[in-house]
Order: structure tokens, then C-alpha cells, then sequence
């Protein structure tokens, strides 16, 4: 799964039925690895040639999670003073085999 942050404000499901909780997306990369390193959570950084920068962690067992940054809004605009995260996602490894669409799960099913 692949969050876009290109909005001022993501919209994600909240902790009960139907609700929703809403954040601002202008995070800075200094913020967040502030925050991780706080949780003793730590990442691996890769900065590309085109002004984007990864940095990769892994919070769990199987599981990995990416953070992408850019030094700037638009692809012509003036670098920032700070990268700001660009979007986020996350993956597992080690899965278990998946059912045959229609197998009772729903997929398939139009």
C-alpha cells in the first residue's frame, strides 16, 4: 500500500466504524526521523540523483516500510530548506499463499 502526501491533508479510517481522522501532511524528514528515533525505531537512507530520498525501516518481523522525500514541491520550483515527505508505504514479506478469487473472500466477486 502506497500513501500519496500531494495534499495538505490526508484522510484516514479512524479506530471506530465509520469514522475518520484527518492529518496534515507537511511533514519534514528531520520530524519524522526525530520521531522514530524517539520509538527506537531506525532506517536505512538512499537519495536519488532527481531530488528524492528514501528511507526504509523495518518496525516489525516481515514487515517494511518506506518513506519518500523531496527537496522541492514542484518538479521546477526552488529546493526547500528541509525535505518533506512525499508519500509513504509499506509491504510484508513472508505471506501466506492467497485463496483462489470467489473462494468465499469476496474477490472476485463483482
Amino acid at each position: 500500500m502506497t500513501l500519496s502526501l500531494a495534499s495538505d491533508e490526508v484522510t484516514l479510517p479512524g479506530p471506530g466504524h465509520g469514522q475518520l481522522r484527518r492529518f496534515g501532511s507537511h511533514v519534514t524528514e528531520s520530524a519524522l526521523v526525530s520521531a522514530m528515533h524517539r520509538m527506537c525505531c531506525h532506517g536505512k537512507s538512499k537519495e536519488y540523483d532527481f531530488g528524492q530520498r528514501d528511507l526504509e525501516t523495518a518496525p516489525a518481523e516481515h514487515v517494511r516500510v518506506c518513506f519518500a522525500f523531496v527537496d522541492r514541491e514542484t518538479y521546477d520550483g526552488p529546493p526547500l530548506e528541509e525535505w518533506i515527505l512525499a508519500k509513504a508505504g509499506f509491504w510484508t514479506l513472508g505471506h501466506g499463499e492467497c485463496s483462489e478469487p470467489g473462494a468465499g473472500d469476496g474477490a472476485g466477486q463483482g
